[in-house]
């Protein structure tokens, strides 16, 4: 019988490893449970406020506060689509699970401007510069597709929290490590979703007694999952001028 123990530290992955029985019927209940929280309630909200709205034409009243309703519109359908995208990241994964450890080097510069080119509309939108700063020379021995992944839902993260401000990607090596580090200049998180970003073996391991937090959405923990097979690591902290810093570490 697997061992379905935690494990020690983020760096070797969440508690149980891609594939193994308890690690499989967690992530089960993860999706069922991601569904639910964050499908079925937003959903209801959509359905909800445009009921609301067709009752009022239909009768003929003013819209009043109709700014707010179609702004709650628009938060419900774009976080149903954030959960959508998520879903689709996890499932393209899984099928290509077949392929792990076929690494080969990846240009980290080229890599996450691959990425920023994809969130150019939305952060010019929200008045926000993504500057590269990584070193053009750095290379990473990795999977292409998960390192795709993991950078997707690091910036979308950092933009979601942030407006009229930056996102900064840095990378290089340190300490026979190569890290890669995206800093925003948003509102922050948590102190309690970065104590889960943090934690060994984070979102593997229940909620403490009285505890209910867990984390929104599916992105974090689908990076948490790839870092594990990628031998990777995930900081999280404040940054001295606020907003949040990122730092993804790999064994050279």
């Amino acid at each position: 019988m697997s061992n379905t123990s935690a494990k020690s530290v983020n760096e070797s992955g969440p508690g149980w490893q891609p594939g193994e029985w308890g690690h499989v019927l967690y992530m089960q209940q993860v999706l069922i449970g991601a569904i639910v929280h964050d499908i079925r309630t937003p959903l209801r909200y959509f359905m909800w406020t445009a009921r609301s709205l067709q009752d009022d034409l239909q009768k003929g009243l003013p819209g009043e506060g109709l700014a707010d309703r179609a702004q709650l519109l628009y938060q419900s359908a774009e976080r149903m689509h954030s959960m959508v995208e998520d879903l689709l990241q996890y499932s393209r994964v899984q099928l290509r699970a077949a392929t792990d450890g076929r690494f080969k080097a990846v240009n980290v510069h080229l890599a996450v401007a691959a990425k920023a080119t994809l969130f150019h509309h939305i952060a010019h939108a929200k008045g926000i510069e993504i500057a590269n700063k990584v070193d053009p020379a750095l290379t990473l021995d990795t999977d292409p597709d998960c390192l795709a992944v993991i950078l997707h839902n690091i910036l979308d993260n950092a933009i979601k929290f942030t407006s009229g401000g930056s996102v900064v990607v840095s990378g290089g090596h340190r300490e026979n490590r190569v890290f890669i580090q995206v800093a925003d200049t948003g509102r922050g998180m948590s102190r309690e979703y970065i104590e889960w970003c943090n934690t060994e073996a984070a979102g593997f391991l229940g909620p403490k007694p009285g505890e209910d937090f867990r984390p929104a959405g599916l992105g974090l923990m689908l990076v948490r999952e790839l870092l594990g097979r990628l031998k990777g690591k995930l900081i999280v902290s404040r940054g001295e001028q606020g907003g949040t810093v990122m730092v993804l570490e790999f064994s050279e």
